[in-house]
């Protein structure tokens, strides 16, 4: 068997374990993430105050609610284009404006990333196999 064809071989097997591992792992992870976040619950938000003292106010199923927002957070409204936010179900004073917070968004790609490489290396394993 030609050497750089046995290196191949070798590399798609370490690229095969190593992707669809982490990969599941990643997984794993990002169905925890899911689960512990709990559901969150769009609503329409209204703001109070000026810059640097701006409060948001939105209503929820157990009522009204109000928040100082910090500095990063003002920014991130400013740049936001609806009115709109996402609030826990459990807690319904914490908030965020995507529907999706960046931890989960992180996680799903890497599991994609990691588990397309282990496919593609497997099917390569595969491919392989046929070669003479």
């Amino acid at each position: 068997m030609n050497k750089t064809l046995h290196f191949v071989e070798m590399l798609a097997e370490v690229f095969t374990w190593v992707g669809l591992a982490l990969g599941g792992l990643c997984f794993i992870t990002l169905l925890i993430v899911q689960v512990s976040g709990g559901r969150w619950v769009e609503t329409d938000v209204i703001t109070i105050g000026e810059a640097g003292d701006e409060r948001l106010r939105w209503m929820s199923a157990d009522g009204l609610h109000e928040r100082l927002l910090d500095a990063g957070e003002a920014e991130a409204f400013r740049h936001h284009a609806e009115n709109r936010l996402f609030y826990s179900q459990r807690d319904p004073s914490r908030i965020r404006f995507d529907a999706v917070g960046h931890a989960e968004k992180t996680l799903r790609l890497l599991t994609w990333l990691l588990l397309g490489v282990g496919v593609v290396a497997l099917v390569v394993s595969i491919a392989l196999i046929f070669v003479p």
